[in-house]
Formats: C-alpha cells, sequence, structure tokens
C-alpha cells in the first residue's frame, strides 16, 4: 500500500510539474509575440517619422533650386542692361529690382506649381532603404490671414463704435464684411454657423497680446468644432492600409485652421497669387494651382511684382484664372489683400505612409537674409531656415 501511494504522489507531481512548465512557456511565447509585434511597430512608426521628416529637406532644396534660378535671371538682365548701355544713343531704363532680392520669391511658374498642390514620392527599399509613401504639401503665409492682423482692424472697428454714433446701417455694413468672408467657416465640424462667426470675433477683439499660434483659437469652447481639421489631410495612397480616405471633392473644398490662419508674417501682407487652398474656399475661387501648366507660366511671365496697385493687378492677371472680378470679392478681403510683398514664410505638411503607420510633420520654413565675408568683401547670401517643426 506503501509503495502505491508513493508512486501516484510522484505521478501527481510530475503532472503538476509539466503543467507549470507548459504554462510558463505558454505565457513566455505570448509575451515574445507581443513584443515583437510591438517592435515592428515601433520601427515602423521610427521609419515613418524618419521619412517625414525629409519632406522640409525636399521643399528646402526645391525653394534654393527657384530662388537660385530667380537670381540667374536678374544676373542675365543685368548683363543685359549694360550691353544695351553701351549702344550709343539708346535710352536706359531703369531695371526694377526683383522679388527675390529684398521682398521675397516672385510668383514664378516652378513656384506657382508647388504651391497648394500635394507631391507624393514613392520610395522603394532597394533603392531607399525603406518601403514607403511621401505626400507634401506646400503653402505660403502670406496667402493666408494673419491673426494679429485680423485682431487689430477689429479692435479698431470696435474702439470707432464706441468713440462715434454710427447709423444702423453702418454697423450692419462692417458685419457683414465679417460675416461674407468667413460664411463658410461654420461648416466645419457640423458648428453653429452664427454662433461660431460671433464667436470668432469676440475672442479676436478681447485678445490682449499678439497671438503665437492659430490653434489658440480653439480656447474658445464655441470654436471647438474647428478643431475637427487644424492640418491639411492628404488623400491617401493606394497602397495605404489606413481605412479612413476622405473623398477628392471633400479634400478640395477643405478648410484647415493653419491653412487659413497664419502668426509668422512679419506683415500684413495677404499675397494675391499665393492665397492658401482654405483662403480660396471662403472667397469661393478656384486654387490658383487647378489652372494649367500653360497658364501658370503665361501668369508667372505677366510683370505682377510687388509694390503695384492689388485691384489692378487682380483684374488683369489673376481674374481670368481665379473667375472673380475684384468689385465681386468681399470688402474685407479687398482690405486683406495687398500686392506689397513677396514669398518669404512657408509652411510644410508631410505625411509619411510606411506599412499601417502614418507619420505627420508640420513645418516652417523662413527665408533669411545674411552676409557673408568672401575675399574681404561681404556678399548677401540667402538661405531657408526651418523655425519651428510640430508632429501631428
Amino acid at each position: 500500500m506503501n509503495k502505491q501511494a508513493r508512486s501516484g504522489y510522484i505521478l501527481m507531481l510530475a503532472l503538476m510539474t509539466v503543467s507549470v512548465g507548459v504554462v510558463m512557456v505558454t505565457s513566455l511565447y505570448q509575451v515574445s509575440q507581443v513584443y515583437l509585434s510591438f517592435l515592428r511597430r515601433a520601427r515602423l512608426q521610427h521609419e515613418a517619422r524618419a521619412v517625414a521628416y525629409s519632406g522640409p529637406q525636399i521643399v528646402r532644396a526645391q525653394l534654393a533650386k527657384i530662388l537660385l534660378k530667380e537670381q540667374e535671371d536678374k544676373k542675365k538682365k543685368t548683363e543685359s542692361s549694360k550691353s544695351n548701355d553701351k549702344i550709343p544713343g539708346k535710352p536706359k531704363k531703369a531695371q526694377p529690382e526683383p522679388a527675390s532680392a529684398t521682398k521675397g520669391l516672385g510668383p514664378s511658374q516652378e513656384l506657382l506649381l508647388l504651391l497648394n498642390s500635394w507631391q507624393t514620392f514613392e520610395l522603394d527599399e532597394r533603392k531607399d532603404g525603406v518601403d514607403a509613401t511621401l505626400k507634401i504639401y506646400l503653402s505660403c503665409e502670406q496667402g493666408k490671414v494673419d491673426l494679429n492682423h485680423l485682431s487689430t482692424i477689429f479692435k479698431k472697428q470696435e474702439k470707432a463704435k464706441k468713440d462715434s454714433i454710427k447709423t444702423a446701417s453702418k454697423q450692419k455694413e462692417e458685419e457683414q464684411l465679417f460675416t461674407k468672408f468667413f460664411a463658410k467657416l461654420g461648416k466645419i465640424g457640423g458648428g453653429q454657423r452664427a454662433q461660431m462667426l460671433k464667436a470668432l470675433k469676440a475672442t479676436l477683439i478681447k485678445r490682449e497680446y499678439n497671438w503665437y499660434d492659430a490653434t489658440e483659437l480653439l480656447d474658445n469652447k464655441e470654436l471647438k468644432p474647428l478643431a475637427s481639421q487644424i492640418y491639411p489631410s492628404a488623400p491617401e495612397p493606394k497602397n495605404s492600409t489606413v481605412k479612413e480616405v476622405k473623398p477628392k471633392s471633400s479634400l478640395e473644398n477643405q478648410i484647415s485652421i493653419n491653412d487659413l490662419f497664419t502668426v509668422d508674417t512679419s506683415s500684413s501682407c495677404l499675397v494675391p497669387w499665393a492665397l492658401s487652398r482654405s483662403v480660396c474656399v471662403l472667397l469661393g475661387i478656384p486654387a490658383l494651382r487647378s489652372a494649367s501648366e500653360e497658364k501658370l507660366k503665361l501668369l508667372a511671365s505677366k510683370p505682377i511684382g510687388t509694390g503695384k496697385d492689388s485691384a489692378k493687378v487682380w483684374n488683369a492677371h489673376l481674374a481670368p484664372l481665379y473667375k472673380k472680378k475684384w468689385s465681386a470679392l468681399p470688402k474685407l478681403a479687398q482690405k486683406l489683400l495687398s500686392n506689397e510683398c513677396g514669398a518669404t514664410v512657408f509652411s510644410v505638411v508631410s505625411y509619411a505612409y510606411v506599412g499601417g503607420v502614418v507619420h505627420g510633420v508640420w513645418t516652417l520654413i523662413r527665408m533669411v537674409h545674411t552676409a557673408h565675408n568672401k575675399s574681404n568683401k561681404q556678399e548677401a547670401q540667402v538661405r531657408f531656415e526651418i523655425v519651428k517643426m510640430i508632429d501631428i
């Protein structure tokens, strides 16, 4: 009896030991699978982040190439002017300084083709080290509404309203300036249009110091629906495993906060030829980039440089492309539009798709003039610096 009891005890102990071993091995296998899955995901996220960060560098190279071309064109014009001056009896003509030298890039065909459009780069692992899709959206900050300038306008209107008695018709006219310009803004996020417009104007008037970021508007609870679209959304690549794909029409008529407002321009210029896609949606005009390359080339060849009357420039050169006369624009838009500066500040939205992972980056690029010593002589140099980067 004792021998049989001992044998059963040993058998039970062996079975228990094997069971514990199986549980431990199963648990270790499950943990390792979770870790391997996490490791793969982390690797894809790292690769996507690296690819997304390459987007602003590509744009810097593109802008530098455009600037170099403008400088070469300027040099050719200068040489041609000097040779003409040597011809006796021929009157000398004053050559206007190009925008790239003092006030930023001008409306060249290359720049117009890049602005407000999505560029797509397909990367291959054999050539580039990673299988990925990179999408880049370039916009000009001078083509967006400056929040600080807009606040100044409405503060002056509010002060004038308190200091003087205005007729009801005059007050209604000023209200229409604002309402007509931002009429389509209330459609974002399903918010109540009237409440949003009222809250936006009140927020702009109450602000006692400069705006540092357009997303500060979201501090007002009435403007929370604007949070549904902060940055422009890219059309998903065909081979993407991401399920959320927005229809093309919604992307073309999309209004996003950072594509509509800016706080990063040193001037109040809203450059007519560099209007962002969101501003075009508000004004009810097609984006300039939707025009054919031939029309953009023709526009670039016309003298729409800085310092010229905005209304004349619009009617003569831009109205055929925007399909709207200057007189048909909202009065507030006419106040904001100015042709006194070129493109000096740009923003880039870059999305990288690697496997099932998407990573986005918003970048601010500024055109900076510096002095460089060369052979005991100071030479003016221009470069494009990254001022700000935000992961989105």
